[in-house]
């Protein structure tokens, strides 16, 4: 017998007989079912607990003092930035400039568009997203002149990389480049905007030489009675004018894919662009009607001058006084001129990232038929769509034939918008002459300056 510390002998237990079965587990289920069911917890509730309980780290929750840190830092950035581009706007090269920074402002939108229209918005910040992108990724807020990123890692890697003919730098690149490397804004905002005025003038380029060739030949024939070559200057001006809108038909969705894409040839991919162009025809017609009644208003500013010199409180002013008030004026007109851009663009930035997913939803454009960064971001973000099943031929049929009145007529409507737009630089021009420039730049389309202070004006006070 087992004796334990501290008890007597254990009891004696009866044998239990061998053929009795266990207890029946399953007479205890009706007294369980019949317990109410715990009520699920909220979403409140869960985001209340303790991060070792949900499973995950729990957000930190925004202090709002931080907050309004960040919304004061965000204003004044802004604040700089417009001030900053409408100044550099009264100078062709400074608007070069700025066209590249809108450029990268575009591309950054249109990115974070597309970041969430994807699954891996659930799972990655937009930052985490762009960090893995590489130093080159786009950015929401690009800067002006320095650089958005000061990382010490990526700063050294740009100092030391190796030539194209994979030779280390030498002493004199690598300063150069360590001093150059904090500029590196400047020079991506002045090497996309280059690039960008320089594909638009390729195409528009052609009818504004040649309206322009019209409007001073056209003149000169009329004062020096040359009847016998009357023909030369209307025949130049109507196949200027024909090359111009067939020009501005396609440029503004061209400007918004190479702005995308960073890249010169990306311009002009004809056929991508014009199925962008077919997939939200509707949306680029009215894009252009708006625009349109845009450039009548700025064309309105850029008469108006004609009218200041000798009336009103402009007629006792001296040269020199009346020259500031030129430059305020025109001024003012840069920072109208901005924020017109910068709506146009967040529009077509709209048209151009919907119209995109459209043509790839549609089979019309496959995944290996997009840009190398487009494939790239869409491979990354697992955007792109399945196509869609073809429907049945009647539907097909039915669709066709609607569409196929609909879309002329509203190839009709672009061609007229446009149309409007370039008759109304013949109006102003007539009202107030401002030489060649006029024709050749058109600041909403080209580079957007529209600095019109006459050289004799400029000259004056110092003579």
């Amino acid at each position: 017998m087992n004796l334990l510390p501290g008890t007597g002998p254990a009891p004696i237990m009866d044998a239990q007989p061998a053929q009795e079965s266990p207890p029946r587990i399953l007479d205890a289920e009706p007294a369980l079912e019949a317990l109410p069911a715990p009520p699920l917890p909220t979403r409140a509730a869960l985001e209340a607990l303790p991060a070792d309980r949900m499973g995950r780290d729990a957000p930190p929750a925004p202090k709002s003092g931080d907050a309004f840190l960040a919304f004061v830092l965000a204003v004044l950035g802004w604040s700089w930035r417009l001030a900053a581009c409408t100044f550099l706007m009264m100078s062709y090269v400074g608007a070069v400039l700025v066209v590249g920074w809108m450029n990268r402002w575009l591309q950054g939108r249109i990115l974070r568009s597309w970041w969430r229209q994807s699954k891996l918005r659930d799972t990655t910040s937009f930052e985490e997203f762009l960090a893995g992108l590489g130093p080159d990724a786009p950015v929401l807020r690009p800067r002006l002149f320095l650089r958005d990123r000061f990382d010490s890692t990526e700063l050294r890697a740009e100092v030391e990389r190796h030539t194209a003919d994979g030779e280390p730098p030498g002493l004199v690149r690598v300063v150069f480049r360590a001093v150059f490397a904090p500029l590196r804004s400047l020079w991506l905002n002045l090497k996309l905007g280059g690039l960008a005025v320089l594909a638009t003038f390729l195409l528009v380029g052609w009818g504004c030489a040649l309206m322009t060739f019209s409007w001073e030949f056209g003149w000169n024939n009329s004062f020096q009675k040359g009847y016998e070559q009357y023909h030369v200057g209307p025949a130049t001006g109507v196949t200027g004018l024909l090359l111009f809108i067939a020009a501005t038909c396609y440029v503004p969705m061209a400007q918004a894919h190479l702005a995308v894409t960073g890249d010169f040839k990306a311009f002009f991919e004809f056929r991508f662009v014009w199925r962008l162009i077919r997939a939200r025809l509707t949306a680029y017609v009215a894009f252009a009607g708006v625009f349109v009644n845009v450039a009548v208003f700025f064309e309105i500013l850029k008469v108006a001058p004609a009218f200041f010199d000798g009336y009103g409180p402009y007629a006792p002013l001296s040269d020199g006084e009346f020259l500031w008030r030129m430059r305020l004026y025109y001024f003012v007109c840069s920072f109208f001129l901005l924020m017109a851009l910068l709506l146009a663009r967040f529009v077509m930035a709209h048209v151009y990232r919907s119209a995109v997913l459209k043509v790839l939803r549609r089979g019309r454009v496959t995944r290996e038929e997009l840009h190398p960064r487009l494939r790239d971001w869409f491979d990354r973000l697992g955007l792109v769509p399945a196509v869609q099943p073809v429907p049945a031929w009647a539907k097909r049929s039915a669709r066709a034939f609607v569409r196929w009145g609909y879309r002329r007529a509203l190839f009709v409507v672009l061609f007229l918008a446009w149309f409007g737009f370039i008759a109304k630089v013949y109006v102003g021009e007539f009202l107030h002459y401002h030489p060649y420039v006029a024709f050749l730049n058109h600041p909403l389309i080209q580079v957007p300056c529209v600095n019109y202070v006459p050289p004799e004006l400029e000259q004056a006070p110092n003579k």
